[in-house]
């Protein structure tokens, strides 16, 4: 966008800049709190990952021990990423077909 100021006074040329600016700095907070929200990780139950896997709760300890898929201590409870969830579906699925 061109701005013209011939003839422009001062506090014109002022109040131009402002309003440019501000409306910058907004867009710009308003970019940061959407990339951070869409980065703020939802964490799911031991129940809930082995229902989303389609696994057992032992079968999903098992996975968690050989490193398959990665869980986390939250307060003295297992949790799990969902986001590593879904990338593991992928995994079990694979290794459902193979075992028959």
């Amino acid at each position: 966008m061109k701005v013209f100021v011939e003839g422009a006074t001062i506090e014109e040329l002022v109040n131009i800049l402002e309003t440019r600016l501000s409306n910058s700095i907004e867009q710009k907070i308003l970019t940061i709190i959407q990339d951070k929200a869409e980065r703020k990780e939802t964490f799911l139950t031991r129940k809930e990952a082995a229902q989303k896997l389609g696994v057992s709760l032992s079968t999903l300890h098992a996975l968690s021990k050989e490193g398959t898929v990665q869980s986390y201590r939250l307060g003295g409870q297992i949790r799990y990423k969902e986001s590593e969830i879904e990338g593991a579906l992928e995994q079990v699925k694979n290794l459902k077909y193979k075992r028959g």
